[in-house]
């Protein structure tokens, strides 16, 4: 029976928020929500889920990295590029952007190593310089798949996002690395008397970010065929979207699971611009009403949490 509870506890918010949203539009917009949008709902989900789950681990130790959707754009561009002139095929293409990832990734995280100024500062300039590449190298055209090569369909990506979530679990929660981005995110302070060398932590949290980058970069190219070049840090509304999807996932995870609650985050953000179209509000107004949605909604949560803390000082004290 407990353990039934403790399953209860940690699962069914996280669950119940997606599914109840989803009933809910469907008794509103029974003429454009269905059943039949399952499925494009879950693909539609993956990619931001993806890059939330290294957003989490730079998120978890304070690290605000808007560079994210840069490397996004520079893995593409420079993966999918490579690929074609060697010849490699999609394969190729998919293992390359996902080291072009990491190894963007890890160039920001030494740049802030070295310079020690905040995550903020280093990433915002680091994203211009990497918007800039992705717009000069191989004649500033993106990346075309060639029409040859055979994209990803729905099975493969479902495979893709179950092993990258397998895959971000295990460094979450079963690894040294895990164990010390939850240690610093907990409590910096007591993590470092503790020998933990906060700054190290940081960069390797922003090496995984770039990792996942990489892969959402793979996954979005295997899956259009194209991308195109973006400057004027455009490429940050890809990171928000991730943020976004960790935001909600840590509201309604509880004790549960983290990296299951962010995909279920970013259902709930697919349903949310579900909404906004069965609204019939201008797609350019989207990103502005979703921030507001998401802000609602955490503000909720931290006065239910506030709420909680409340009364159990209030009853250590009775009990006192």
């Amino acid at each position: 029976m407990k353990l039934i509870k403790d399953i209860i506890n940690k699962y069914a918010l996280m669950l119940a928020v997606p599914i109840v949203g989803f009933l809910i539009l469907w008794i509103l917009f029974p003429g454009t929500v269905g059943t039949k949008n399952v499925p494009s709902l879950l693909k539609q989900a993956i990619a931001p889920a993806v890059l939330g789950w290294g957003v989490l681990f730079n998120m978890k130790v304070g690290n605000w990295d808007f560079s994210v959707g840069s490397e996004v754009l520079i893995s593409s561009i420079i993966g999918g590029n490579l690929a074609i002139m060697l010849g490699i095929g999609m394969p190729g293409m998919m293992l390359l952007s996902i080291l072009i990832g990491l190894a963007a990734g890890a160039v920001v995280g030494l740049v802030y190593y070295l310079l020690k100024i905040p995550t903020i500062i280093v990433s915002i300039g680091m994203l211009l310089i990497y918007e800039s590449i992705g717009s000069y190298v191989f004649g500033g055209a993106g990346v075309y798949i060639p029409s040859g090569w055979k994209l990803l369909n729905t099975g493969t990506l479902f495979i893709i996002a179950l092993l990258a979530a397998a895959f971000s679990w295990f460094l979450f929660y079963k690894t040294k690395i895990g164990y010390s981005v939850r240690a610093v995110g907990n409590n910096a302070n007591v993590a470092s008397v503790n020998g933990l060398n906060v700054y190290k932590v940081k960069v390797i949290s922003i090496a995984i970010a770039g990792l996942f980058s990489g892969i959402y970069a793979m996954i979005c190219l295997g899956t259009s065929g194209v991308q195109k070049t973006v400057g004027s840090m455009n490429s940050m509304g890809t990171c928000f979207d991730a943020m976004m999807c960790v935001f909600v996932g840590m509201s309604i995870s509880r004790k549960g699971n983290l990296i299951a609650s962010i995909f279920c985050g970013s259902i709930v953000m697919q349903l949310i611009k579900l909404c906004l179209m069965a609204c019939g509000f201008p797609s350019e107004y989207n990103s502005i009403v979703i921030a507001v949605f998401v802000l609602v909604f955490m503000a909720l949560d931290a006065c239910t949490q506030a709420s909680a803390a409340k009364r159990k000082a209030a009853q250590a004290v009775k009990a006192s």
